[in-house]
């Protein structure tokens, strides 16, 4: 019931920790608490949901949490037309405490997100459905930022039929394909304006390809 739109293909990534040195959260007193980054001034308000995932209970106290959120919304509207449209939107950060910072098969995220092979991501969709509920009582309209701590390039935005979007965004640090782009591309592009993917390699597309493309729009 859902399409899948990814950012691009990458080499595979994998963190490796050792059990040792993985921080458990123990304080989950913030897990859920909610604070309004913006309100609308035109309009009913366009509801956008961010949460982050694999941030730990020291990472809510620090304000890394808080912060990591702010920025993706600030990355979101610095382009157009979501700039010049800002004041239509209303913006809500949930704080989620993760048991760990470890993405991998583990699944030690409140998400459970796990990225790879390339820059697919997996996560835990019914757990972003559940906040959604928790803050509106209803799915329809809201697009779900979920911010990953992590520095790893990656990206993947579920489109769930007309009702909702879940934009899955690591924190990237890669030189052609930071934050910013990554919320640009995951969020802008694929969650709110239900857009595919336009990459252009070699050969002719498929007809399987031509049919998809023709079901989503």
């Amino acid at each position: 019931d859902y399409s899948r739109a990814l950012a691009g293909t990458i080499r595979p990534v994998r963190d490796y920790v050792e059990s040792e040195d993985i921080y458990e959260s123990t304080d989950y007193s913030k897990d859920g608490t909610t604070v309004t980054i913006q309100k609308h001034t035109v309009g009913n308000g366009i509801k956008i949901l961010v949460v982050g995932d694999g941030f730990t209970d020291a990472d809510i106290d620090s304000g890394k949490y808080d912060r990591s959120m702010e920025k993706a919304v600030e990355y979101f509207f610095d382009i157009e037309p979501y700039k010049s449209f800002r004041d239509r939107f209303e913006v809500i950060n949930m704080r989620v405490v993760s048991p760990t910072s470890v993405f991998d098969e583990t699944k030690n995220t409140a998400f459970e997100t796990v990225i790879g092979p390339g820059s697919h991501i997996e996560g835990n969709l019914s757990t972003a459905y559940q906040k959604v509920y928790d803050v509106y009582g209803s799915l329809d309209g809201v697009l779900v930022i979920v911010v990953m701590n992590t520095p790893k390039y990656a990206g993947t935005c579920y489109m769930i039929g007309n009702t909702m979007s879940i934009a899955f965004c690591p924190m990237s640090e890669e030189t052609y394909y930071p934050f910013s782009t990554v919320v640009h591309h995951e969020a802008g592009g694929h969650g709110f304006a239900n857009l595919g993917d336009e990459y252009y390699y070699s050969g002719t597309i498929s007809q399987s390809e031509k049919d998809d493309l023709k079901y989503l729009r």
